[in-house]
């Protein structure tokens, strides 16, 4: 089987950290386990270096997702490319289901699986009420979902390091303006964890960048006519 470069990037993850990278680690096929530390000032450096040469670990200061995210694709030689945020978990069957699908699918350029979301369980009730998870899975258009060939980035570009929020859907809606073709399956592939400090919850107050990629969308549809 080709080699999947899977790459995480952490800031201050430790919380989580252990638990997402051994749902890497658990998959089946080459891997290439990038973890690119955002500047983390907690533990997470150490976790990350107890498990030696099965991580290709770097270090950069604290620049935001975007440009971590960036660097791990630039240091990424697998063929295929996927990703992991820290405090989430990957299904162990991910990387030989998607690849397979792929691999039999020349003319798809990405595909993505389904997603369930849970609540963290050792959060305290009175924190768990707050938010309410569907039972079951959904389709998931997530960069921790999907597997991507690595010409997809050549195509369309890297991640824009200006978004705070919204990262992954305004690369989407580019790469589907440039024409690549994607698929989704009914395999489970993530397990999406909430908890108080999950990016859309720390961010709710940049939420108006989600209008701001739509607009940009638009202006590129409207452009190319």
């Amino acid at each position: 089987m080709p080699t999947v470069s899977v790459i995480m990037t952490v800031y201050n993850g430790e919380r989580y950290l252990r638990a997402a990278i051994d749902s890497v680690l658990a998959q089946n096929g080459p891997i290439e386990f990038i973890v690119v530390n955002d500047g983390s000032q907690d533990g997470s450096e150490a976790i990350i270096q107890q498990y030696g040469t099965k991580i290709q670990y770097f270090f950069q200061p604290n620049q935001g997702q975007p440009t971590a995210q960036n660097q791990g694709i630039r240091l990424a030689k697998g063929r295929y490319i996927t990703f992991l945020d820290a405090d989430d978990l990957h299904h162990a069957e991910k990387t030989p289901m998607q690849v397979a699908y792929l691999e039999a699918h020349p003319e798809v350029d990405m595909v993505f699986g389904q997603v369930e979301q849970f609540i963290s369980p050792e959060l305290p009730l009175e924190t768990k009420g707050k938010w309410h998870c569907p039972p079951g899975s959904a389709p998931g258009y997530l960069a921790a979902a999907g597997l991507f060939r690595r010409e997809c980035f050549e195509r369309v570009g890297l991640f824009n390091e200006k978004q705070r929020i919204g990262l992954f859907i305004e690369w989407y809606m580019r790469s589907c303006d440039g024409g690549l073709k994607s698929a989704v399956t009914a395999d489970p592939v993530l397990k999406r964890r909430i908890h108080e400090n999950n990016m859309g919850i720390r961010e709710k107050n940049a939420r108006f960048e989600y209008l701001q990629i739509v607009k940009s969308a638009l202006a590129r549809r409207s452009h190319a006519k």
